[in-house]
């Protein structure tokens, strides 16, 4: 449940970036915390077909949330249920766009979390195919740019293949599914509409790994990469999150993340470097100020020129 695998950045000039203030954890920092963007949700919404034969898709339906934490990447996945719209899964997401080929959902579940609505079809089962993804693109193609997204990205929707579906079509969102056996375009728009953008990690960067990881060969478990191992501690104050030494100037931030994926608090760490850099949480004060949170995950990432990635993930219970 991070922010995804990034490459790994080499080290440069000094910041110790927490220390506890007010009861609560405060991190130093020069510049303001970086603001999330929300994208432009208007679609149009036009009048059900009249035709007794025209498709009606069910409901959505909302799913509790599963604990999202991170694996080996292509390492087995088991859900509470299918298609997932939460739980654990890969630190490499996706790439946000059409494949034309399964996508594992250790990987897709990964994009929900960042806030992307996935399209996904079962092609095993009776049907066109293949116009049936044009017709899913269609819907795609008429959602509006993500300010978050760069121009050749445009938005966080992915559709792909699965082959574990009952059903034939399903768009998911982090915690939402709509499952049908038919294609309503109507149902499917107004499904993006409604829960685009709403994962617990609001961002649109491209993942930079993916392209090493499209697939998984049956049997090939690839090892997790460089610094996304997750470490366990116990309540104690400070504990030290990750330290490095950056080649370049690079921004920090934590988040503070409950076991079932929910965004506890976001700290802007600043932008530090080129030199030694470390983050550390101060797990007594944030649970003071947070009584009912029990175990979190803290997550320290870091964007650079280089990309974005997941420096540090460690589970504290309290």
């Amino acid at each position: 449940m991070a922010r995804g695998a990034g490459r790994k950045l080499a080290l440069s000039r000094a910041a110790w970036v927490a220390a506890a203030c007010a009861g609560n954890l405060l991190f130093a920092s020069q510049t303001e915390a970086a603001k999330n963007a929300t994208p432009a949700m208007a679609m149009a919404s036009a009048s059900r077909s009249a035709d007794p034969g025209a498709c009606q898709a069910p409901q959505p339906v909302q799913h509790t949330l599963q604990a999202g934490l991170h694996v080996l990447v292509c390492s087995p996945l088991t859900f509470t249920e299918y298609p997932p719209t939460s739980g654990k899964h890969y630190p490499v997401w996706a790439d946000y766009k059409t494949y034309a080929s399964v996508l594992e959902p250790g990987f897709y579940v990964h994009d929900m979390e960042h806030g992307a609505v996935v399209f996904l079809i079962n092609c095993n089962t009776a049907g066109d195919c293949r116009g049936d993804i044009a017709r899913l693109q269609g819907v795609a193609d008429a959602y509006p740019q993500d300010p978050l997204c760069d121009a050749k990205t445009r938005h966080r929707i992915v559709i792909a293949e699965d082959t574990s579906m009952a059903m034939r079509f399903a768009a998911l969102s982090w915690g939402w599914s709509l499952q049908s056996e038919c294609l309503d375009t109507l149902a499917f728009k107004n499904f993006l509409a409604a829960h685009y953008g709403q994962g617990t990690e609001d961002f649109c960067d491209p993942s930079p790994d993916f392209v090493n990881h499209v697939s998984c060969p049956a049997g090939i478990v690839p090892p997790m990469p460089e610094n996304q191992s997750l470490r366990t501690e116990r309540k104690r104050a400070p504990i030290l999150l990750w330290q490095g030494s950056l080649a370049e100037t690079v921004s920090l931030w934590l988040d503070v993340v409950s076991v079932n994926g929910s965004l506890l608090a976001h700290y802007d760490l600043g932008r530090t470097g080129p030199g030694p850099a470390r983050a550390a949480f101060d797990s007594e004060a944030f649970h003071r100020g947070h009584p009912a949170a029990g175990p979190v995950v803290c997550r320290v990432l870091m964007r650079g020129v280089y990309g974005q990635g997941l420096q540090a993930e460690t589970l504290i219970f309290p």
